[in-house]
């Protein structure tokens, strides 16, 4: 059978009732939204119904009820990038009758992990490596009592002691990963559900460093119909294009992204301490995306226009000294900073699973020019765009009539 980019296979769209009756509503959907995000903690969906079998009234819905699905991108290798996910319905909106047999309305789901968390508060006392820590709150069955797999592909270098006032759990995973430090000196460790790897725990300089390079777009103008189609020349083309924002100085200067100041005050000593922190001078330390520093040259920012003060609270818990903000606070603000205020677009192309959060990809604007010129978004994009991008967010579309359309949020930190 031939496949065009896009294509997709639906093997499996249930709801199960919370008498573990299953019902097939593949026939009764109209489109189905998976979302993946590297800065949330969980997956979350949408799927619209057109509803001609007067489901909510045969099979009530009151939330916590369970979506399957499973679905792959036929061409790709089926097993590595199945889509085998199990949701929780948590709210119905958008209910409009369309006549009088049938209505539409949007079900909302997400990981049964996002509901525990919503309804869990914990008091808890931890020690040790940042990682161990996190892996408690995520398997244990007081906390998430989540089954789902966790990759850590590294132990950070610092151990944390950390009393939790009735935290929810994905605010003790953030703060820890807030603090963990990398061996080689990076603060930079996020917490975040991908939809065919699981959960990941992992610095955001592996992910630069050794992350998977899967595709490269650079191509435009495929007709499907034509004898010479070529599959991978369509999976390669951006049918879309938009740039959510091209710079903005006032927010890159307050969010520390030229310079900033950490003012530290230890009451016991009752001493004053300020760490300076330059976007010139840190740039270097540290891989990025692309090779070139896209701040050319020093600002006059103040470094006040980033001013942070904390308490250090050197001796908590008997004395044993835990990390300290000077450690590691400005060095994240800084490499966040960057990623996420230098440049970023969003491109709708066609849909496959093994494009996900963390994956990196290339974006040749110079090769769209040449297969055709007359692209409009081709306008929006500014020079030395081209180069290396992190992909950061996922909307994946699923329509009833079986393509596959996904939107990738894409941030570099730099420039070629």
């Amino acid at each position: 059978m031939k496949y065009t980019a896009g294509d997709v296979i639906l093997k499996k769209l249930n709801i199960v009732l919370r008498n573990n009756t299953r019902v097939d509503i593949t026939q009764i959907f109209v489109d189905l939204q998976l979302n993946e995000d590297i800065f949330s903690n969980t997956l979350r969906g949408m799927v619209t119904i057109n509803d001609h079998i007067d489901l909510l009234s045969s099979a009530p819905l009151l939330g916590e009820e369970v979506i399957e699905i499973e679905c792959y991108t036929p061409g790709l290798e089926e097993v590595k990038h199945l889509v085998n996910q199990k949701f929780q319905i948590y709210k119905i909106t958008d209910r409009v009758r369309t006549s009088a047999e049938a209505q539409v309305y949007n079900i909302h789901f997400a990981s049964p992990e996002y509901l525990i968390n919503e309804i869990n508060k914990i008091s808890t006392y931890l020690s040790g490596n940042t990682a161990d820590s996190i892996i408690k709150i995520f398997a244990d069955e007081r906390y998430l009592n989540s089954k789902k797999t966790l990759f850590i592909p590294e132990h950070p270098r610092n151990s944390i002691t950390l009393a939790t006032p009735f935290w929810t759990p994905f605010k003790i995973i953030n703060w820890l990963s807030s603090r963990s430090i990398r061996g080689g000196g990076t603060p930079d460790f996020l917490f975040f559900e991908t939809l065919t790897r699981g959960y990941q725990f992992i610095p955001l300089t592996r992910l630069i460093e050794e992350g998977e390079h899967v595709l490269r777009y650079g191509d435009s103008g495929v007709s499907v119909n034509s004898d010479t189609y070529d599959i991978t020349r369509d999976y390669s083309t951006i049918r879309s294009l938009y740039v959510d924002e091209v710079f903005d100085y006032i927010k890159r200067a307050q969010s520390g992204y030229y310079a900033s100041r950490l003012m530290t005050s230890n009451i016991l000593t009752k001493s004053l301490s300020s760490t300076n922190l330059k976007q010139s001078e840190f740039f270097d330390k540290y891989p990025h995306l692309n090779n070139r520093n896209p701040v050319t040259q020093d600002t006059n920012i103040s470094k006040n226009a980033a001013l942070y003060s904390f308490v250090n609270q050197e001796f908590a818990f008997n004395g044993q000294r835990d990390l300290n903000f000077n450690d590691w606070f400005l060095q994240r603000i800084q490499y966040f900073s960057g990623l996420t205020n230098t440049y970023k677009l969003n491109i709708q192309v066609a849909g496959r699973f093994d494009i996900g959060i963390g994956r990196l990809i290339s974006i040749d604007f110079e090769l769209i020019r040449q297969h055709n010129s007359n692209e409009n978004y081709l306008n929006d994009i500014r020079q030395n765009s081209s180069g290396r991008f992190l992909v950061t967010a996922v909307n994946h579309v699923i329509t009833a009539g079986g393509r596959h359309n996904m939107t990738l949020e894409c941030m570099t930190d730099s420039i070629v």
